[in-house]
């Protein structure tokens, strides 16, 4: 019958195909996998030993998923960064690696833990702040991680330094857009002890279900895990903001002239360039600004905030979710990268394509946001 009702309105005009996708995501696919996750525990498969702990009482919870069991050369560099700041990674792992792979693994991470992936990076989550917090009751900090960002080499040890400064809650990028809320952007974040074995932040990962759903990870997993944490948070601190690249922007000593490719595809009429394709960044650098802040400024300043504030993290989805070509990618960050990171970025964008490469039932998903 649903197979039925699936051929029916394949024949449909998109718009008709388009609601019927929409609906059947929020009307049967989230309840259906609710029902089946009513009575989840763990997805855990596995947990091994590594190096030994440090002793810091420094944490993090380090998703990984590589589709070609390899590990990757910029994800060696977080970790031997975090080593250096005296963090125990449990890198846990939502695809296997091959033996090989495994094997490096093991000399830079402190557990290794293996699941099967129900739920992406925030069924991952859920599961290892379970764990930690039944193995590690002393800790005093934790850094929630996933691999969906590029690491630069460059400036990585003074990152992880500032993401385990002396904050309740610490975590580099923020969103305030309107069609956003307010949170704070969960691909990297860390918590005090404090806030880590707090009632709100606890109960937050005892109720979540890991649904497999990108909508449901933003929804009800990024968006009120920023409220849970935020209950119990006496201070806080945002690595990378657009107060900080606005005071940078406007006190640049030269004038310095910049193509529009330095915001994304879709907001460059909000930056008109004079006839030789260029303005001055300075002299415009609250459009740019209020670019940036409009969504995620981690994707809209994607290049400004390595470039103007050192970040050393790039989102990896950056020509997928179409914010920049692939060219524009190259030229902006050739002088941020070695020529090595380049290779590696320039071959993960390429793995990875962009939105035209799925079908018509993948356009349709993509846009609405479910992948």
């Amino acid at each position: 019958m649903l197979k039925a009702i699936q051929r029916y309105f394949r024949q449909l005009p998109g718009r008709y195909y388009r609601y019927y996708i929409k609906l059947h995501h929020s009307k049967v696919y989230i309840p259906r996998q609710k029902r089946q996750l009513a009575k989840y525990i763990t997805d855990i498969t596995c947990v091994s030993d590594g190096v030994e702990d440090t002793g810091t009482g420094r944490y993090c919870i380090f998703v990984l998923y590589s589709s070609s069991g390899t590990l990757q050369k910029n994800v060696l560099n977080a970790l031997e960064a975090m080593r250096a700041n005296g963090v125990n990674v449990l890198a846990c792992l939502n695809a296997p690696l091959s033996n090989e792979a495994t094997d490096l693994l093991a000399v830079h991470a402190n557990k290794i833990i293996t699941r099967n992936n129900i739920g992406y990076d925030f069924g991952a989550y859920k599961d290892c702040v379970k764990y930690v917090t039944d193995t590690f009751p002393d800790a005093k900090r934790v850094l929630i991680l996933n691999d969906s960002i590029f690491f630069i080499r460059n400036g990585l040890e003074d990152f992880f330094a500032g993401m385990f400064s002396d904050y309740d809650v610490v975590a580099p990028f923020e969103n305030w857009g309107d069609s956003a809320g307010n949170h704070l952007q969960s691909f990297a974040i860390t918590v005090s002890n404090k806030v880590f074995f707090s009632s709100s932040f606890q109960m937050f990962w005892s109720q979540y279900l890991p649904v497999s759903s990108r909508l449901h990870a933003i929804e009800e997993g990024e968006k009120k895990l920023s409220n849970a944490i935020m209950k119990s948070a006496d201070d806080s601190k945002v690595l990378y903001t657009c107060a900080e690249l606005a005071t940078r922007l406007s006190s640049l000593e030269n004038d310095v002239r910049s193509s529009n490719l330095v915001v994304p595809l879709s907001y460059r009429a909000m930056v008109p360039v004079d006839e030789t394709r260029t303005f001055s960044l300075k002299n415009r650098y609250r459009d740019v600004i209020d670019i940036v802040n409009l969504s995620s400024p981690v994707h809209t300043g994607g290049w400004l905030f390595p470039r103007y504030l050192g970040a050393p993290i790039i989102k990896k989805d950056l020509v997928y979710r179409q914010r920049f070509q692939f060219w524009e990618i190259q030229s902006l960050f050739k002088d941020l990268l070695t020529e090595e990171e380049a290779s590696e970025f320039d071959t993960m964008l390429r793995a990875k394509g962009n939105h035209l490469k799925l079908d018509t039932a993948g356009l349709v998903r993509y846009e609405l946001g479910i992948m």
